[in-house]
């Protein structure tokens, strides 16, 4: 015999899956929109970001300039002579040093020379260079961009052929992401950061390097830190990316204790929905 009240009797058999479906999706439509309207750049923090960005390249064509000229010079030596660069320009680095890889060092996503690991440059050499700073002005954010390059050498032709087709893979990868961006934008929408990671993360396992795309496609540019706060371009991100907010594109390649390969651009939607690249876009490996 069922000893509760009539009225609590009801009650039990009333579903309660559609009344929880309902909160749960106005819940997730109430933090999208929250999302999508807080935390956006102003008009002072873009241009900030934009002239950091500009510094970033021309630091960027002084730290291959340098290694040009040093042929035998260290990862480390790299390291300094770049963060000397970020200080003479007057830019702020608060989250580690600069990332300089030569050869199988590249293979580590987010490597770090030391005395032991220090690799010296050789002819035909895989050079990763990956620089981020900002300007030393509260609430400046970051600018962040990373460049692929080879030492030069006469007898190294099939290793060049070999890491141009990698740093080809993800320059192809960026660029599918990008014109992907564009049309969506061109079609008044705004695309999420899992389809972005899933445009350049399908292009690089289509190529044979499935698995070896090891980190997201791209991180929102912070004030404190490279890597801000907001949601990534990767595939855990099923919100629209923001309107004027600095995003990075990176697609990457890693083969294990062998090379790696990555490209490192910056960019944000502007008001209108156009998008705005801020750092110089790499086409080819280049060759020092």
């Amino acid at each position: 015999m069922d000893a509760r009240l009539p009225w609590s009797r009801a009650l039990a058999k009333v579903s309660y899956t559609p009344i929880l479906t309902h909160y749960a999706e106005k819940t997730k439509v109430f933090q999208e929109c929250c999302y999508n309207k807080s935390m956006n750049w102003s008009r002072l923090q873009i241009n900030h970001h934009i002239k950091a960005a500009k510094l970033l390249a021309i630091i960027n064509a002084e730290i291959l300039n340098f290694i040009k000229n040093n042929p035998a010079t260290s990862e480390l030596q790299v390291q300094n002579f770049a963060l000397n660069k970020l200080k003479q320009h007057k830019l702020k680095n608060e989250i580690a040093k600069p990332i300089i890889a030569f050869r199988e060092n590249t293979s580590e996503v987010h490597y770090f020379p030391t005395p032991k690991t220090n690799k010296k440059l050789k002819p035909g050499s895989l050079i990763l260079i990956d620089i981020w700073a900002r300007l030393n002005i509260s609430g400046a954010p970051y600018a962040d961009m990373t460049w692929m390059a080879q030492a030069k050498s006469s007898k190294s032709k099939l290793q060049t052929s070999k890491f141009k087709n990698h740093a080809n893979t993800v320059f192809e990868a960026r660029d599918k992401c990008l014109i992907h961006l564009k049309r969506e934008l061109r079609n008044d929408r705004i695309p999420s950061g899992y389809e972005l990671d899933a445009v350049a993360r399908n292009f690089i396992d289509r190529a044979g390097y499935a698995g070896r795309f090891l980190h997201g496609t791209g991180h929102e540019l912070g004030v404190s830190s490279p890597h801000g706060l907001g949601r990534k371009i990767n595939p855990k991100n099923e919100y629209p990316i923001k309107i004027n907010m600095g995003y990075t594109i990176e697609p990457g390649i890693y083969l294990d204790k062998e090379l790696g390969a990555r490209t490192e651009i910056d960019f944000y939607i502007d008001k209108n929905k156009k998008l705005v690249i801020t750092t110089p876009v790499q086409k080819t490996l280049t060759i020092i």
